[in-house]
C-alpha cells in the first residue's frame, strides 16, 4: 500500500446481519454457547443470546454504527429477562449485558466500567486481522479509526462549544 493512502477497515463496511454471521465463531471460540439469534420479548429484539463458559445468560447487542441508545439496551434487555423469569417462576441465572461493535464510543467503555457495580457489560470491538479475516478485541483498545469520543468532535454549528460554554458559565454564578 502506497504511504498517504487509506484502507477502509472491512470490520466497518459490515451490516449487522452479516456481524452477526462473522462473529459466532468468534464468540464460540471465546467460549460462548450461541443458544439464538433474534429473540424477541415484547417490544424488545435481542440480537444474540448466548450462554457464557461460566453458565451465565449473556444478551449481546450488535452494532455497526455509533448508537446512543446502546447504553440503554445494554441495561435494559438483561432487567427484561430478569422480570420475565420472575413472572415466569423461573430461576433467574446470572444474566449479563455484552456489545460488539464495529465503531465505538470510548465513552461507552468508560460508563460501562462505571455500571460494573450493577451489572457485568462486555465489550468487544470488532477489527480487521492481517490475514484479512476478523477478530474480537476486549478493553483497552487504543489508538483506532474505530474508537472515539463523540463529545471531542468538532461541529460545524458550534466548534468551539460556546454555547455550553455560556451555560456552564451560567451555572457556576
Amino acid at each position: 500500500m502506497a504511504e498517504g493512502n487509506s484502507v477502509v477497515p472491512r470490520a466497518t463496511q459490515l451490516t449487522e446481519r452479516r456481524l452477526a454471521d462473522d462473529v459466532k465463531p468468534l464468540l464460540e471460540k471465546e467460549g460462548f454457547e450461541i443458544l439464538a439469534p433474534e429473540v424477541r420479548l415484547g417490544a424488545f429484539r435481542f440480537d444474540m443470546l448466548a450462554k457464557s463458559a461460566e453458565g451465565e445468560l449473556v444478551v449481546i447487542e450488535l452494532k455497526t454504527c455509533i448508537a446512543l441508545g446502546t447504553l440503554a439496551q445494554l441495561l435494559i434487555y438483561p432487567h427484561a429477562i430478569q422480570q420475565y423469569l420472575r413472572t415466569t417462576g423461573r430461576e433467574e441465572p446470572t444474566i449479563r449485558a455484552m456489545l460488539v461493535t464495529t465503531f465505538l464510543d470510548e465513552n461507552v467503555v468508560e460508563i460501562a466500567a462505571r455500571l460494573a457495580c450493577l451489572l457485568r457489560i462486555d465489550i468487544r470491538l470488532c477489527v480487521d486481522t492481517e490475514d484479512g479475516g476478523l477478530e474480537l478485541c476486549s478493553p483497552p483498545f487504543g489508538a483506532s479509526s474505530q474508537v472515539w469520543n463523540q463529545a471531542e468532535v468538532p461541529t460545524r454549528g458550534d466548534p468551539e462549544n460556546s454555547k455550553l460554554e455560556a451555560v456552564l458559565k451560567a451555572f457556576e454564578r
